[in-house]
This record gives C-alpha cells, structure tokens and sequence, in this order.
C-alpha cells in the first residue's frame, strides 16, 4: 500500500513537473498568461492519466 502511495505521489509531481514545462513554453513562446496556465492545465490532466493508467496495468499485473 505504501509503496502504491509512493508511486502515485511520483506520479503527481511528474505531471506538475510537465505542466509547468508546457505553460513555460507557451510563454516563451509568445502566448499570453491565460493561455499559457491553460496549456499547462491541459499538459498536467494528460499526463495524470496516461500515469494513473500505467500504474493501475502494472497493479492489475502484480
């Protein structure tokens, strides 16, 4: 149980680390601020799910 805990809490922090990669290069890019948290928003939902989704496969797995 903890270490599911542990892999969801990486998980979380994975995603965090992608969306504010993407909102930051939408700045860079020349977006303004309220599209650059949306596509960090949109970033962070994504790779939440494509993460929660491998971790449920691997703990059906096991």
């Amino acid at each position: 149980m903890t270490l599911l805990l542990l892999a969801l809490a990486v998980a979380v922090l994975f995603a965090v680390i992608i969306g504010v990669a993407a909102g930051t290069m939408a700045r860079l890019d020349g977006a303004r601020p309220m599209a650059c948290v949306q596509r960090g928003a949109v970033a962070f939902l994504a790779t939440c799910t494509l993460c929660v989704a491998m971790l449920s496969l691997v703990v059906a797995a096991i």
